[in-house]
C-alpha cells in the first residue's frame, strides 16, 4: 500500500491506494475482470494513461458478473499520460482548468463525482465477408463498450496508423493527417441512426434541439435499478436498437455512399486539441454523429476541403459539408468491393482497433462514475 498526498478543498486528501503498473497489452482487463472482490475493496480505479488504459478498466468491468454493481459503486478517475487524453480533457475543460494532469489529480482528490454516458457495441463478428455487405444472418455477436468515440474511415486511417509516433503526441495525428490528404481513401459503407426529432431540417448538434430534447432519456439506473442486485444479468438491457442484423425501424434515417470520414463522439473532446463535438455533455445521453461522404449535400468532397475540416478541429466549428446530428444510437454496415484488392479499412473504438465489421450501438446514459467537478445528472 502507499499513501498518496494531494491538495484539495476538503483536506486531509490522503488516500490509500493499491499501485499496478501494468506490464502488457490487457493487463488492466484482466486485473479488473478477474479481482474476487472489486467493489468491496475499492472505491474507485484510476489510471495514469491515455483514453486505451481507460477503455481496458471498463471491458474488465463489464466482464464481471456483477458489473452493475461495479457501474454503481466504483468511480474511475485519470491521469493524464498518453497522446489523445479527450477523456481527461473533456473533465477538466468542464471544470473550467487548465488540462494537465494535476488538474485532473486535483479532480480526483476532492473526490467528487459525475456520471459518464457508455455505449454498448454489438459488433457483427464474423470471417465471411458478406456480413460487410448487410447479408448479416448466423452470425455471432460480440459486445463491448465505448465511453469516447467511434472512428471508421479516415479520420480512423489517422489515428491507427499513427501509432508508430506516439512519441510526437498529438503532433502525430497532424503527420498522419497530412499523409491522408495527399494518399486519399474513400470507404463504401450505409449509415443508419434513430433521429433524435421529426423536425426537419434535422439537427445538426444538441444545441439546434428545444430545451427539453438536449438530453435524451432517463439516467440508465433510473430505468433499470434492479439490474444492480440481479447477478443474473448477463449484459445491459437495450430497448432503442433491434437485434443485430434485423431489419431497421421505418423511421430511422439511413445515408450510404462513399465515406471520407465518420467519427461519433461521446464527450466533446477527443483530445487535447480536437473539439469534435463542441455542444455534447458528458451525461447528455446522445451521441454525436460527424460524417463526411464524397458526394453528400453539399456537392462533392475535396482534398482542399477536408484539409478544411481537419484545420477546424480545434474549434469544433464544422464545415457544412461535414454531415452531423445527434442520436441515441445508430448501425454502421461497411461495405467491401469484391472487384477492389483493397484491404479492410479500419474501426476504432476510444482510440482502439476492432474487426472491420457491421455493428451498432445504443447510448446508455449516466451509465458509469468519473471523478470530475461535481455532479451533472
Amino acid at each position: 500500500m502507499k499513501h498518496l498526498q494531494a491538495n484539495g478543498t476538503r483536506p486531509p486528501c490522503g488516500h490509500k491506494v493499491d499501485v499496478v503498473v501494468t506490464e502488457r497489452a490487457n493487463h488492466a482487463f484482466e486485473l479488473t475482470r478477474d479481482h474476487q472482490d472489486l467493489c468491496a475493496a475499492y472505491k474507485g480505479i484510476v489510471a495514469v494513461s491515455g483514453d486505451g488504459l481507460v477503455y481496458e478498466v471498463l471491458q474488465g468491468l463489464m466482464q464481471r458478473s456483477d458489473w452493475a454493481r461495479c457501474m454503481q459503486t466504483l468511480t474511475i478517475g485519470i491521469l493524464p499520460g498518453g497522446s489523445g487524453n479527450g477523456l481527461a480533457k473533456s473533465l477538466n475543460d468542464e471544470a473550467k482548468l487548465a488540462h494537465n494532469a494535476e488538474s485532473s489529480a486535483f479532480l480526483i482528490a476532492q473526490g467528487n463525482t459525475e456520471s459518464l454516458d457508455v455505449a454498448a457495441v454489438d459488433i457483427y463478428n464474423t470471417d465471411a465477408d458478406t456480413a460487410l455487405e448487410g447479408d448479416v444472418q448466423n452470425v455471432s455477436v460480440r459486445r463491448v463498450y465505448s465511453f469516447l468515440s467511434l472512428e471508421w474511415a479516415m479520420i480512423a486511417d489517422i489515428d491507427i496508423d499513427s501509432e508508430y509516433m506516439r512519441f510526437l503526441g498529438d503532433f502525430r495525428f497532424q503527420l498522419e493527417g497530412l499523409k491522408r490528404v495527399i494518399f486519399t481513401r474513400k470507404y463504401k459503407g450505409r449509415l443508419s441512426y434513430l433521429p433524435c426529432t421529426t423536425a426537419h431540417p434535422i439537427p445538426r448538434s444538441p444545441q439546434d434541439l428545444d430545451a427539453d430534447s438536449r438530453t435524451a432519456g432517463e439516467p440508465y439506473w433510473d430505468e433499470h435499478a434492479e439490474l444492480i442486485a440481479n447477478a443474473a444479468a448477463e449484459t445491459p438491457h437495450l430497448s432503442l436498437v433491434p437485434p443485430p442484423g434485423s431489419p431497421l425501424p421505418a423511421h430511422w434515417e439511413t445515408c450510404e455512399g462513399n465515406f471520407w470520414s465518420m467519427w461519433n463522439c461521446n464527450v466533446p473532446w477527443m483530445s487535447g486539441d480536437q473539439l469534435v463535438a463542441r455542444d455534447s455533455r458528458v451525461s447528455d445521453g446522445l451521441i454525436q454523429l460527424n460524417y463526411i461522404r464524397d458526394e453528400g449535400p453539399q456537392g462533392k468532397m475535396s482534398r482542399f476541403k477536408f484539409v478544411r475540416f481537419l484545420l477546424g478541429l480545434d474549434s469544433g466549428r464544422h464545415p457544412a459539408y461535414c454531415e452531423m446530428t445527434p442520436t441515441q444510437a445508430y448501425r454502421l454496415e461497411p461495405m467491401l468491393d469484391r472487384r477492389s484488392a483493397r484491404q479492410k479499412g479500419i474501426i476504432a473504438i476510444d482510440g482502439e482497433r476492432i474487426e472491420y465489421s457491421a455493428l451498432q450501438m445504443q447510448n446508455m446514459r449516466a451509465f458509469m462514475r468519473v471523478y470530475s467537478a461535481g455532479d451533472s445528472t
